[in-house]
C-alpha cells in the first residue's frame, strides 16, 4: 500500500503530469458528478426550496375579483392542520404567508382558521369542536354529490352571507392534493414526466383568488371534458377551467347525451375520431349536434401529428373552421419560423394577436402580462369568415409552411387559434374555440415569464364565453430556471458562455501550472 502511495505522489509531481492531463480529470470529474446529482434529483425528486429568499408578496390583482362581493358575505379559509404545523411544513409555509396576505388585505372579506381533522377540535384556546364530515361530499348542479377526500393538506373555502341574524346563502370548495404525493400541491404548477410528479411554480396567489372568487359566486356551470378517443388529460387546463368557475367533469359520448347542466364541453387533442355510441342508434356527433342545437359552447385542440378524424373535423367545418391535410402523403402542414420564433428547430412560435374583434378585447384584457403567446407544434387554421369565424392569434410574416421534410408555403401570418359563433335555427348561439396545437396549456407556458398563455386563456372565458371576472395579473414564484423561455436566444446565448467559462477557466489554471512548472 505504501508503494503505491509513493508511485501516485511521485506520478503526480513529476514532468508527466501535466496541466492537460490536470485539466481533463477535474473535467471528467465535473461531468461525472452532474451525472450522479441529475439521476439521484430524477429518481428521487429532490428539490430545495427556501421560503425566506422567495418573493411571496401578493398583488393588488384581486382588488377586481372582490369588488363585487355582496353585503354580509365573509369568507373564511380552513386549514386542516394547525397553525404551528403549517408554519413548519416544507410547501404548506408558502401557503400560509399567502392565506396572511390575503387576510390583512381583505379583512372584512376574508378570515383563517386552524384545525385537525383527527382531534376535530379548532386550533383555539376553546379547542372548538370541527367536523371535517361536514365538508366530505359536494353537490354539482344538477343534485349529484361527489366525494371530497379531507387531507391535512386539505384546505377548505367557505363563504356565508347573513342578513344580520341568520344565514341565507352559503358554499364551499375543498382544494385539496389527495391524487399526489407533493403536499399542497394544489397551490403550484405541477409537471410531470411519466414517472414522477414535480412543482415548478408556486401558484397560491392566482389559487387563492380564483377559490374565494369561486364561493362567492352562486351559480357555476359544468365543462364536461370528453373521454374515449385518447384525449390528453391536462391539468393546467382544468385548473383554469376550475378558476373561470366550472365544475369539472368527464363525459363519454358514447353513452350518454351532453347533460342538461354543461356550459362547455372540452375536447383535448383526440387521436382518435367521434363515431358510433355503444348503443347502435344515436351516434357521438348526433350528441354533439344536439347540444350545439341547443346553445352550447365548445373548447377543442386538435393535435396536427395524429391522423385526420373525419367525422369531428366535419362538425367543425360547420363553424367556418378547419385544419388542412394533405390526402397525398396524410400530413398536415406545420407552422415553422426560424426568425421570430424560439431557436432551434423552429417550431416553437410566438403568436401574436389579430388586432380587431375579439382578439383586440382579449388582448386589452391581458396587457399585465404583455407578451404574445408561446404555442409549439400546431398547423394553420382555414377561418371562413363568412360563416362567422374570426382569427384570434397569428403567427409572424416571417414564418412559413413546413410538410414531409420539405417548406410548401411561405405566406407567413398563419391563423394559429379561432373562434366562431353558430347561430341555430331557434335564435340561440353555440361557440366554438380551435387550435390545432397541443402545447397552449402545457405547465412550463402556463408559467412561463415574458409570454401571455395564462391571460390570453382567462380573456378567453372572460371576453369569449362570458364568464366574468378573471384571475388576471396574479404571480407564480418559479421554482426552477429550466423553463422554456430559457431556450430564446438571448438566455440562451448567456446559458453558452456561462457553460464554455468553466473549461476556459480549467484551462487558464491549467497554464499557469505548466508555466510555473517549467519556470521552476
Amino acid at each position: 500500500m505504501n508503494k503505491f502511495k509513493q508511485k501516485l505522489s511521485a506520478y503526480f509531481r513529476g514532468r508527466n503530469f501535466t496541466s492537460l492531463v490536470l485539466v481533463s480529470i477535474v473535467i471528467c470529474a465535473v461531468v461525472f458528478l452532474n451525472m450522479i446529482l441529475y439521476m439521484l434529483t430524477s429518481a428521487f425528486g429532490w428539490y430545495l426550496y427556501s421560503p425566506e429568499e422567495l418573493d411571496l408578496s401578493i398583488t393588488d390583482s384581486s382588488d377586481a375579483l372582490f369588488a363585487d362581493a355582496e353585503s354580509g358575505m365573509e369568507v373564511t379559509v380552513t386549514f386542516c392542520m394547525f397553525e404551528s404545523e403549517l408554519k413548519e411544513h416544507s410547501t404548506g409555509s408558502f401557503v400560509y404567508k399567502t392565506a396572511l396576505q390575503f387576510a390583512e388585505r381583505y379583512p372584512d372579506l376574508i378570515k383563517l382558521k386552524y384545525a385537525n381533522i383527527y382531534t376535530r377540535v379548532y386550533d383555539d384556546l376553546e379547542r372548538t369542536p370541527f367536523n371535517p364530515d361536514a365538508y366530505a361530499k359536494g353537490t354539482y348542479p344538477d343534485g349529484t354529490e361527489y366525494d371530497n377526500i379531507i387531507l391535512p393538506t386539505s384546505v377548505i373555502f367557505e363563504c356565508k352571507q347573513t342578513d344580520g341574524a341568520s344565514v341565507v346563502w352559503q358554499d364551499y370548495k375543498v382544494v385539496t392534493d389527495a391524487y399526489t404525493s407533493v403536499g399542497f400541491g394544489s397551490f403550484s404548477t405541477l409537471a410531470s414526466d411519466g414517472s414522477s410528479i414535480t412543482e415548478t411554480s408556486y401558484n397560491g396567489e392566482e389559487v387563492f383568488a380564483s377559490m374565494v372568487h369561486w364561493v362567492m359566486t352562486k351559480e357555476h356551470g359544468t365543462a364536461y371534458v370528453t373521454v374515449g378517443h385518447g384525449e390528453i388529460a391536462d391539468p393546467s387546463l382544468s385548473s383554469a377551467l376550475t378558476s373561470a368557475g366550472y365544475y369539472v367533469k368527464y363525459l363519454d359520448l358514447k353513452e350518454e347525451d351532453v347533460p342538461t347542466d354543461a356550459e362547455l364541453v372540452v375536447i383535448s387533442n383526440p387521436r382518435h375520431d367521434f363515431e358510433r355510441g355503444a348503443s347502435g342508434t344515436d351516434t357521438e356527433l348526433e350528441r354533439l349536434e344536439s347540444y350545439r342545437n341547443r346553445g352550447g359552447s365548445f373548447y377543442v385542440t386538435l393535435d396536427p401529428l395524429a391522423d385526420k378524424l373525419v367525422n369531428l373535423e366535419g362538425f367543425l367545418s360547420g363553424y367556418g373552421l378547419s385544419v388542412e391535410y394533405n390526402e397525398a402523403d396524410g400530413e398536415r402542414a406545420l407552422v415553422k419560423d426560424t426568425v421570430s420564433g424560439i431557436p432551434g428547430d423552429g417550431f416553437t412560435l410566438i403568436a401574436s394577436y389579430a388586432k380587431d374583434g375579439t382578439a383586440a378585447d382579449m388582448k386589452a384584457k391581458s396587457e399585465s402580462d404583455g407578451g404574445g403567446v408561446l404555442l409549439r407544434a400546431l398547423s394553420p387554421i382555414t377561418v371562413d369568415k363568412s360563416k362567422g369565424a374570426q382569427a384570434l392569434l397569428y403567427s409572424s410574416s416571417a414564418a412559413v409552411l413546413h410538410r414531409a421534410g420539405a417548406t410548401v408555403d411561405t405566406a407567413g401570418s398563419y391563423p394559429l387559434a379561432a373562434i366562431s359563433t353558430y347561430e341555430n335555427r331557434d335564435g340561440s348561439e353555440s361557440k366554438l374555440f380551435l387550435s390545432a396545437g397541443i402545447y397552449l396549456t402545457s405547465s412550463d407556458n402556463m408559467i412561463t415569464e415574458g409570454y401571455s398563455n395564462k391571460s390570453f386563456l382567462y380573456s378567453l372565458f372572460d371576453v369569449f364565453f362570458e364568464k366574468g371576472n378573471m384571475p388576471y395579473g396574479c404571480r407564480s414564484v418559479v421554482y426552477e430556471n429550466t423553463l422554456l423561455e430559457n431556450l430564446t436566444m438571448g438566455t440562451a446565448t448567456a446559458f453558452t458562455a456561462a457553460m464554455l467559462a468553466i473549461p476556459v477557466l480549467l484551462a487558464a489554471v491549467g497554464t499557469v501550472v505548466l508555466v510555473r512548472r517549467r519556470n521552476r
